[in-house]
């Protein structure tokens, strides 16, 4: 329960760009990662002496996942909500996890190339049918280009979170792997922040920020920043990595694909309105494509052994902490999930 609970509030962040208008997407960015930022300063500052332990590389690296995977995910993510509509962009979104475990496939050669075509094949088949049947998000009239470019930005949303599983799963598998998850994982998130504030010149132009002084709007819009940020990151991180401990990969995956399914039902019901035919295949493919492929690299896992690099960045990509170190996984074994 705990695990499903983590899913629907990293769901939150497609109601998020909508539920904050007449404010844009930028400024909102800016705002859950501050909140973010924040919460990570509290754990740096009681942690102070793991920090020291942690290295100028293994900062900066952190630093730069912060920016590539929190703030190029969500901003992407946050556009692709707009404009092509929640359902669009939490359903491309699911094919994270097969994505991911295909890049570690290419690290770490333990699946025969011709058992992942299929999986492969079933998830874009989903993204074709979903593409085929997209209608203009809420609040435009006749945005078909829109549609079609809210469907790439959510493609280029996946490509970011994937860079940032495959990069950090690398990471923590390398030598010099920092030890602490929770310090980790706070540096990740003050990269975050400071690559937010480097948006605020951009914001202050092209955001409507003077919208922000009235009272209901700037409430609105600070109390969001703060479920983004706070709840929606930090708790869901925490809920995930306790409801997640012992659980098989298998079952942790369809965990994870519980998120983009949370996604697009709360879009709906944002929207008032049933699924349409192709969204609904659109979803059973891609869900289809990511259990097969998961079911795929699971069995790969044998007693004594690690567990690949596929299998661990498919079931570890959104928890937002560091996949376990080796030995940790041997310790473990399936409680290695926690990114």
């Amino acid at each position: 329960m705990a695990a499903l609970t983590a899913g629907a509030l990293w769901a939150l962040a497609f109601l998020g760009p909508r539920a904050v208008q007449p404010v844009d997407e930028l400024a909102l960015v800016i705002g859950r990662y501050v909140v973010f930022a924040a919460c990570g300063l509290v754990v740096l500052a009681r942690k102070r002496a793991r920090l020291k332990l942690v290295g100028r590389r293994l900062i900066l690296l952190a630093l730069h996942l912060g920016v590539v995977g929190y703030i190029g995910f969500f901003l992407f993510i946050a556009y692709a909500v707009t404009l092509a509509g929640g359902v669009v962009a939490a359903v491309v979104t699911g094919i994270i996890p097969l994505a991911a475990a295909v890049i570690g496939n290419l690290r770490e050669a333990i699946v025969p190339w011709r058992r992942v075509l299929g999986p492969v094949m079933l998830a874009v088949s989903g993204l074709v049918v979903l593409n085929l049947g997209r209608t203009p998000a809420a609040g435009f009239d006749g945005a078909g280009d829109r549609t079609a470019i809210g469907f790439f930005l959510a493609l280029a949303a996946c490509g970011a979170w994937t860079y940032f599983v495959s990069v950090n799963a690398a990471i923590q598998q390398g030598p010099s792997a920092p030890a602490d998850t929770e310090t980790w994982t706070a540096l990740i998130g003050l990269g975050a922040g400071l690559g937010s504030l480097m948006l605020v010149p951009v914001a202050a132009v092209t955001s409507n920020l003077p919208a922000l002084f009235d009272w209901s709007i700037g409430a609105r819009f600070v109390g969001w920043s703060i479920l983004l940020g706070f709840v929606g990151s930090w708790c869901a991180t925490a809920l995930w990595v306790w409801g997640a401990r012992g659980l098989p990969a298998t079952l942790m995956a369809q965990l994870i694909s519980a998120e983009s399914l949370f996604g697009a039902a709360f879009s709906l019901l944002w929207e008032q309105r049933p699924p349409t035919w192709p969204e609904i295949g659109g979803a059973v493919l891609v869900v289809a494509g990511v259990s097969l492929g998961i079911s795929i690299f699971a069995p790969r896992r044998s007693s004594g052994r690690t567990m690949p690099t596929a299998e661990r960045t498919a079931t570890a990509h959104r928890s937002n902490i560091p996949t376990c170190d080796a030995e940790q996984c041997k310790q473990n074994d399936s409680k290695c999930a926690d990114q």
